[in-house]
């Protein structure tokens, strides 16, 4: 019976202490949980909104196929105009603006939400089914898009800075205010600008006291940053960075703060006339491979010069006709018509190493068939589909007339030494080559078996 009193006497004790436990907790929480977030998302919409010029965010997608958290395409800048319900966005990859509704949401913490269509905005989110999309992304490469975001939780917000994390990518993205001195639409038209005329991938020169050098991946937005002693082959790195970058105006912005040689930043300024890259005091110079050619070089008439036979390629017997290089995106890809009889193929623009790719690739397609550009080995007679793997072409420097040398891209276990076109069922089994008719090459058959070189009417 004591026991049994004892305990009653403990319960009654717990559970008087109750009711101060939660009078306690009451004073600490004055609103509940959906009125305190209610208002950090209302003093977060303030802030968008309030902003005379609107803001500047620095996007990361991760591309397409790619694991979260990964910025493996780099960032891309938009600049937006928020009112109570509408975000007008500009960006550097379109002229024209776009606006749609946003808003802002609970689901798990705060969110930005552009939750309806936003031609910008939805570019590196809108996923590719069988027949592409509005963008023109067409393949099972792209059926998760770029991984980019349209839903955004809400980390931190002061009327300096912005940071939100991508729901989808994983990554961080970053908000600033632009200054009043600076439009949305100036903002993104500069940047593009930055991106069109950039075009330099290796640097050398001091940086925190010690011999450097960095490398732009100028297709993929990375740098490279090392540190060490020596230049040029003789450069002996000892502290390396790498991080994905997005353009400005006038420089790069990094995607994080990295700290190398001691010293901590997060841009380098961009100087066009002298191409150098600087940090404070310290410059890099930045240098092109003497077969560097600008975007605009490659377009044109040539005669494409080839051997038809093993044969012909060991007597050096001499095949030609003529093909037509033009614009398809700018500084990404060219249209290269004559190539196949009534089918253009795509040829890659590299702007790190300014040449003209000519990868395999998916030519066309008629019900029931597509029809692949295929790369081959003549002498060990392989045959190779992978789409980062090809031929690059490099202008003979000096040249004239204009003259680009082809060579196997060294992606391939063996050389590429030319070209097949094959013919494929949807389901993927290979068909045979296109002799005759209209997929087939100018040479007369279905292969091209020792590309050389074009040259420039």
């Amino acid at each position: 019976m004591k026991r049994f009193f004892t305990y009653l006497m403990a319960l009654a004790l717990v559970l008087a202490t109750l009711p101060s436990c939660v009078k306690d907790e009451a004073r600490i929480f004055e609103d509940s949980a959906s009125a305190r977030i209610a208002k950090y998302l209302g003093e977060v919409q303030k802030l968008l909104v309030d902003a005379p010029n609107g803001w500047v965010m620095y996007y990361y997608p991760n591309g397409p196929g790619e694991s979260r958290n990964t910025q493996q395409i780099g960032g891309f800048v938009y600049t937006l105009v928020f009112t109570d319900t509408e975000v007008t966005a500009w960006t550097e990859l379109f002229e024209d603006s776009s606006t749609s509704l946003y808003s802002m949401l609970t689901d798990d913490g705060p969110i930005l939400a552009f939750d309806s269509f936003n031609y910008n905005l939805y570019y590196f989110a809108t996923p590719a089914g069988s027949a592409g999309n509005i963008y023109g992304l067409k393949g099972d490469k792209y059926y998760k898009a770029h991984q980019g975001d349209i839903g955004f939780k809400i980390l931190s917000y002061s009327a300096d800075e912005i940071v939100l994390r991508g729901k989808r990518s994983g990554n961080y993205y970053k908000m600033y205010p632009l200054p009043a001195s600076t439009s949305p639409e100036e903002f993104a038209s500069k940047t593009a600008q930055m991106v069109e005329t950039f075009g330099v991938s290796t640097f050398e020169g001091k940086f925190a006291g010690k011999d450097a050098q960095f490398f732009v991946n100028l297709n993929n937005r990375q740098i490279e940053m090392n540190l060490g002693s020596g230049a040029g082959e003789n450069f002996q790195a000892e502290e390396t960075k790498t991080v994905a970058f997005a353009y400005i105006p006038d420089g790069i912005k990094f995607y994080n703060p990295v700290t190398l040689g001691g010293v901590e930043f997060d841009e380098l300024a961009w100087n066009f006339q002298n191409k150098t890259f600087s940090y404070g005091s310290d410059v890099l110079q930045g240098k092109l491979p003497d077969y560097w050619q600008p975007y605009d070089s490659f377009p044109g008439e040539y005669t494409l010069y080839y051997y038809k036979t093993a044969a012909d390629y060991s007597s050096q017997k001499v095949s030609t006709f003529d093909i037509t290089v033009s614009e398809n995106v700018r500084n990404k890809t060219y249209w290269i018509s004559g190539m196949v009889h009534d089918h253009d193929v795509v040829g890659t623009y590299d702007r790190s190493t300014g040449t003209i790719s000519i990868l395999s690739q998916v030519v066309g397609t008629s019900p029931g068939y597509y029809y692949q550009l295929s790369l081959n080995n003549t002498p060990a007679g392989k045959v190779n589909y992978d789409e980062d793997k090809g031929m690059v072409g490099l202008w003979e420097v000096g040249s004239d007339p204009f003259t680009v040398h082809f060579k196997d891209n060294g992606l391939w276990s063996y050389e590429c030494t030319g070209f097949i076109m094959y013919q494929f069922t949807n389901a993927g089994s290979r068909v045979g080559r296109m002799e005759t008719g209209e997929w087939s090459f100018y040479s007369g058959s279905g292969y091209l078996r020792y590309l050389t070189k074009i040259v420039k009417k």
